[in-house]
């Protein structure tokens, strides 16, 4: 059994590395394939083997998915909001420092999830029944005080109405994996551009363990904001991101840092959910939910858990010798041929999983993110295409 367990383990990681550097091929995507085709051709698969493989792809997707965001400006919805930091730090020499900051994130974010995790199972379906009725002026206000941040703060509403307008549609719109074009297009594509255009030539990296001051107030906010999007519908890492930093300013490596530990806790709160109110608030939910047939005991949750953890701590240390290496020679190679393949990519990759209808998603998604651009309005005022859909869902 152990070896069976050991095999699922490290089967899941290593998809999980392959979709991680490949952000279109989402796992949600993965998940669904697997549940439906595998599990359900061939019911002799212990249900257990496949959960564990599935939740160590998801926890190993997390960490890798990062390494793309970094290097190349190429996000999935949840590091689209690292992109900017990113990048910042990459051109600064300091590429495997921002890596390091999300590795580090997710591995602090999975023993945090454990210490919460006594609370949530007896507080979640008692905050679910209390928050839930009041969820739209929470996220009105939260929205109110983003664009309020801003010195221009006609463009930054503007920006946040246009980018809500957009996400409504493009998630409305029939078309399949809508927020491969829609992310990618608000803020990987404007990047991707703006390296052609400056001829951006990356500086050799820096292999130096980053030294975090972390801002407690901050890290408690993105606690709580994890906690509130952890397991309602609607609601995802972007958007906690979003709420846990609307009071205060967070830095570079701050944000980078929180960005890693809020993805793990939503993916760790998403199971407490199944269990204590079964409700699913992510994709590897919905697929465990499934292999085990709409029932998660307490046993099986702990095992899961320990999963969990056991899988970051591979990852970790794992993905501190990949990004190493992709530091090492990443500024031995032309990133104009590096941005121009991947925005071809992007399109190809768009126009076969979205169709033609995703590449009006994409154009019109990469017109507002170089409009944000230009105005040096905040990336974040563009997770109204998240926000607004979500308010409008709890009208």
């Amino acid at each position: 059994m152990i070896i069976e367990i050991l095999i699922s383990i490290f089967l899941g990681i290593i998809l999980g590395i392959f979709t991680g550097f490949f952000p279109g091929i989402h796992v949600n995507l993965i998940n669904i394939i697997l549940v439906q085709g595998i599990f359900n051709l061939n019911n002799d698969i212990d249900s257990i083997y496949l959960a564990l493989f599935i939740l160590s792809l998801s926890v190993s997707n997390i960490f890798f998915s990062f390494i793309p965001s970094v290097f190349l400006g190429c996000p999935e919805e949840e590091t689209s909001l690292s992109v900017l930091p990113g990048h910042k730090l990459l051109m600064k020499g300091e590429g495997y420092k921002a890596v390091r900051l999300t590795s580090k994130g997710i591995l602090i974010g999975s023993f945090i999830f454990i210490i919460l995790t006594p609370i949530l199972l007896f507080t979640i379906p008692y905050i679910y029944e209390k928050i839930n009725k009041i969820l739209f002026f929470i996220l009105l206000i939260a929205s109110l005080f983003l664009v309020l941040k801003e010195k221009n703060k006609k463009i930054a509403f503007f920006i946040f109405l246009l980018s809500g307008i957009l996400g409504y549609f493009s998630l409305n719109s029939k078309v399949n994996q809508p927020l491969l074009p829609l992310f990618t297009g608000l803020f990987g594509v404007p990047l991707l551009l703006t390296n052609l255009k400056n001829k951006t030539k990356i500086q050799k990296q820096k292999i130096k363990e980053p030294k975090l001051r972390l801002n407690f107030k901050i890290f408690l906010s993105m606690i709580l904001s994890s906690v509130l999007c952890g397991f309602l519908p609607g609601l995802g890492s972007s958007q906690a991101i979003v709420l846990g930093s609307i009071f205060q300013k967070i830095s570079t490596e701050n944000f980078l840092f929180l960005s890693g530990a809020v993805n793990i806790l939503i993916l760790g709160i998403s199971l407490i959910g199944l269990f204590s109110i079964n409700k699913t608030r992510t994709g590897t939910a919905v697929a465990l939910k499934e292999i085990f047939n709409n029932l998660i005991t307490l046993k099986e949750l702990i095992f899961l858990i320990f999963i969990l953890i056991l899988t970051s701590l591979i990852c970790y240390f794992s993905i501190k010798k990949i990004s190493r290496k992709v530091s090492l020679v990443i500024n031995k190679v032309n990133y104009q041929k590096i941005s121009f393949f991947v925005l071809f990519f992007i399109g190809i990759l768009t126009l076969i999983v979205s169709g033609f209808k995703g590449m009006i998603i994409l154009f019109v998604a990469s017109l507002l993110g170089i409009y944000t651009n230009s105005y040096n309005i905040s990336k974040t005022q563009m997770m109204g295409c998240l926000l607004i859909p979500t308010m409008l869902y709890y009208v």
